[in-house]
C-alpha cells in the first residue's frame, strides 16, 4: 500500500489499481476506513464525505435547537436532543461491515450530528439565564474547563481502545446517566416569566426560597404571579419600528435584525463568531504538525486550553468583556504573525510550537468570551435563536480553517498561522464597536435591547470602563434577578 501511494506521487510511474489491502495498525486498530475499505479509486473520498455530511447535520441542528428552546423551553429541548444523541450515536456501532454498511453508518451519524450543538448551547443558555451577572464569567469558564477535560479524557480513551466502535460506546453511553437530571434541572425562570407560565414560575421560586431559607408567604406568591403577568405584557410592548403584536408576540430570526441596535449587535457577533471558529478549529486541525504522534499532538492542543479558560476567570470580571476579547484577539493574532520572523528549519520547531500554543490559548479565551457576549447582548425572547444563528453561520465558515491549513502547507508552514493571525487582528477591530455588558442585567425584550448604550463617538469607542446602568423611564422594562 505504501509503495502504491509513493508511486502515485510520480507522474511518470504507471499506476495499478489496488485489488487487496493491508492496513498499518500501529496507531489505530480499526477505523471506518479499514472497516469498509475506503481507499483507492472512488472510495477514498468517502471518509471526507462523512465529515462533510456530518458537518451539515451539525449546522441543521443548530437553528432547530434554537427554535425549539425559545418555543418549547430550554429543558425539554435539551433532553430531546440528548436522547437523539444517545440513540443514534450508539446505533452507528451496529452498522454492518458489508460495503453497504458505510451508508447505514453515514445516515445514523448524520442524524446523530444534529444533536451536537443543541446539547451544548441550550444548557449554557439556561445556566446564564439563572445565575446572577457576577457569576456569568465563572460559569462560562467552568463550561470551557469541562469541555477541555472531556477532550483530554477522550485522548486517553482513544489511546487505550484504538478502535472506533468501542470508542463510540465508551463516549456515548455515559450520556444515558444524564436522564436522571430531568428531575432536578429547572426550566429557565426567565423563559417561564415571559411565557406567562405563572404556576411553574411560582414552583421555581418556592424551591429557590427553600434552598435559600427564605420563608414563603401568600404575599410573595401574589407578587410573583403579578410579575409574570406584567412580564407577559412587557414582552409585547415594542418600539414603534419593531412591528410586534400587542396580543401575541411571535419571534423569528428576522427579529435579530429589525431594530438598529440589535441588528448591529447581531452582525458584530456573527463576524467575531466566524473568526473564532475558523481560527479555533483551524489551529486544532494544524495541531498534528506538532509532532509525529497524533495522540500526543491532540493532547497538547487540548491541554493548553486550560490556562486559556483560567485567564478568563482572572480578567473578565475585572476589566470587562469588551477589553478582554479585544486583548485576546490581539495577543493571539500577534503570536501567529510572529511566526514570520522564525526561519523555516527543523531547529526552529520549538519556536513555532511555542507561538502556536500561545495562539491556541488566546483563541480559546476569545471563544469563551464571545459565547458570553452573545448571551448578554441578545434579549431573552430571541436569545436561543441568536445563539443558534451565530453558531450556525460560524459553523458554515468553520470548515475554512482546515482548508487554510491544507493550502498553507503546500506553500509555507508559516502562511497558515499568518492567515489566522490576520483574521484575529480584524476581529479585534470589530470588538471596539460592541457595548460593555459587565454587571448589566440580561435584556429581556427587544425594546430593552434597543436602549443599551452604544458608543456615540470615536472617543467613546476607545473608552474601556465598566458600564453605568441607567434606568430608562421612557421604555417599559422588567427588573428580574435570579
Amino acid at each position: 500500500m505504501e509503495a502504491y501511494f509513493n508511486a502515485t506521487n510520480a507522474s511518470s510511474t504507471p499506476r495499478t489499481a489496488c485489488s487487496s489491502w493491508e492496513f498499518d495498525k500501529t496507531v489505530y486498530q480499526d477505523t471506518i476506513t479499514t472497516d469498509w475499505d475506503l481507499v483507492c479509486t472512488a472510495r477514498d473520498f468517502l471518509p471526507t464525505l462523512a465529515y462533510i455530511i456530518g458537518s451539515i447535520g451539525v449546522m441543521i441542528g443548530t437553528p432547530l435547537g434554537g427554535y425549539a428552546a425559545d418555543r418549547f423551553g430550554r429543558k425539554p429541548t435539551y433532553f430531546a436532543f440528548l436522547a437523539l444523541q444517545v440513540v443514534f450515536g450508539a446505533a452507528t456501532v451496529a452498522a454492518p461491515r458489508a460495503h453497504y454498511g458505510y451508508y447505514v453508518f453515514l445516515t445514523l451519524y448524520t442524524i446523530h450530528s444534529v444533536s451536537v450543538n443543541p446539547i451544548y448551547l441550550v444548557p449554557s443558555t439556561l445556566g446564564l439565564e439563572i445565575i446572577t451577572p457576577d457569576c456569568r464569567a465563572t460559569f462560562l469558564v467552568l463550561l470551557t474547563l469541562a469541555y477541555t477535560a472531556g477532550a483530554v479524557a477522550f485522548t486517553g480513551i482513544a489511546y487505550a481502545l484504538r478502535s472506533w466502535r468501542p470508542m463510540v460506546l465508551a463516549t456515548i453511553l455515559p450520556f444515558t446517566l444524564y436522564g436522571m437530571f430531568w428531575f432536578v434541572l429547572p426550566e429557565s425562570p426567565r423563559w417561564l416569566l415571559l411565557k406567562g407560565r405563572s404556576k411553574e414560575f411560582n414552583v421555581y421560586l418556592r424551591k429557590m426560597a427553600k434552598i435559600n431559607r427564605v420563608e414563603w408567604s401568600e404575599s410573595l406568591e401574589g407578587k410573583a404571579s403579578q410579575l409574570c403577568i406584567d412580564a407577559r405584557g412587557v414582552s409585547h410592548i415594542s418600539l414603534s419600528n419593531l412591528n410586534e403584536s400587542s396580543d401575541v408576540a411571535t419571534y423569528s430570526y428576522l427579529d435579530l435584525f429589525r431594530g438598529p441596535r440589535i441588528r448591529r449587535h447581531t452582525i458584530l457577533m456573527l463576524i467575531m463568531s466566524i473568526v473564532v471558529q475558523v481560527c479555533y478549529y483551524g489551529l486544532g486541525y494544524y495541531a498534528p504538525t506538532l509532532g509525529p504522534n497524533p495522540y500526543l499532538s491532540f493532547f497538547l492542543s487540548s491541554l493548553v486550553e486550560i490556562p486559556g479558560a483560567l485567564l478568563i476567570q482572572l480578567v473578565c470580571d475585572r476589566i470587562g468583556r469588551r477589553l478582554t476579547i479585544l486583548l485576546c484577539f490581539i495577543a493571539g493574532g500577534t503570536a501567529c504573525l510572529s511566526t514570520l520572523a522564525v526561519p523555516p528549519s527543523s531547529a526552529s520547531f520549538g519556536s513555532v510550537l511555542g507561538l502556536f500554543l500561545v495562539a491556541k490559548l488566546f483563541i480559546t479565551a476569545a471563544y469563551a468570551v464571545q459565547e458570553l457576549l452573545v448571551n448578554e447582548l441578545l434579549p431573552t425572547v430571541v436569545r436561543g435563536k441568536g445563539v443558534a444563528l451565530t453558531n450556525f453561520v460560524s459553523s458554515l465558515f468553520a470548515n475554512i480553517g482546515p482548508i487554510i491549513v491544507y493550502s498553507g502547507r503546500a506553500d509555507s508552514e508559516s502562511l497558515t498561522l499568518v492567515i489566522f493571525g490576520g483574521l484575529m487582528i480584524f476581529a479585534s477591530i470589530c470588538a471596539l464597536f460592541i457595548p460593555e455588558t459587565l454587571d448589566r442585567p440580561l435584556p429581556e425584550t427587544l425594546a430593552e435591547c434597543e436602549t443599551m448604550d452604544l458608543h456615540g463617538s470615536w472617543k467613546d469607542t476607545f473608552a474601556f470602563c465598566r458600564p453605568t446602568v441607567k434606568s430608562n423611564h421612557d421604555q417599559p422594562t422588567m427588573s428580574t434577578s435570579f
